[in-house]
């Protein structure tokens, strides 16, 4: 409690409240469905990969090629918020407590697949906000215009954010196999 004092008022009492530890779990069997009935996603992921490949193949052409990025990009940027606001309201569960809350100190399986699922949940965050700036960079690269050597830089950012996707995409399954492979895991993901 802290006394909180207003100019020309009297003092009142507020309750300060200390953050809350969270952490997430992971409903495997959830996160495994929103990813595999998503076709639309898959197909955005698939375009950016396309688009990329076109770039390297047609360098002489940066103005086409990147009109072409913008719309995939799009694409791209549209489908992965619904990505990742289904994953993290359906397939991750937020818990209100400490990960040594739930299970044993002792338990070191359990305590990285909770690191690892909110290593993940942070991932979402920081990809979709790369590929804001990919996208915004795109366009502006089409109004302004765009030459052969801005082309080449940015399908060198665009490959980096696809491999950093990858990566994301590898460890989300291997935390999916992690939920799934310990039973005490299982238990406090359903609940």
């Amino acid at each position: 409690m802290s006394v909180v004092m207003t100019p020309g008022r009297t003092a009142r009492t507020v309750a300060v409240t200390e953050p809350v530890a969270k952490s997430y779990l992971v409903n495997a069997a959830f996160l495994e469905e929103i990813k595999d009935s998503n076709p639309a996603f898959w197909d955005a992921v698939s375009g950016l990969r396309q688009s990329i490949l076109i770039a390297e193949e047609d360098l002489e052409r940066p103005q086409r090629t990147i009109k072409q990025m913008v719309v995939a990009l799009g694409d791209l940027q549209a489908q992965l918020a619904i990505q990742y606001s289904l994953e993290e309201s359906y397939g991750y569960v937020v818990i209100a407590a400490a990960p040594s809350q739930l299970f044993d100190p002792g338990d070191h399986l359990a305590l990285q697949a909770l690191e690892t699922a909110e290593k993940t949940v942070r991932q979402h965050r920081s990809l979709y906000l790369e590929l804001s700036e990919l996208a915004e960079h795109a366009e502006e690269l089409q109004y302004r215009g765009c030459g052969r050597d801005s082309l080449v830089a940015f399908v060198s950012r665009l490959d980096a954010f696809n491999d950093q996707l990858a990566e994301h995409e590898r460890l989300e399954n291997s935390v999916m196999v992690m939920f799934r492979s310990r039973r005490s895991l299982q238990h406090a993901a359903i609940g």
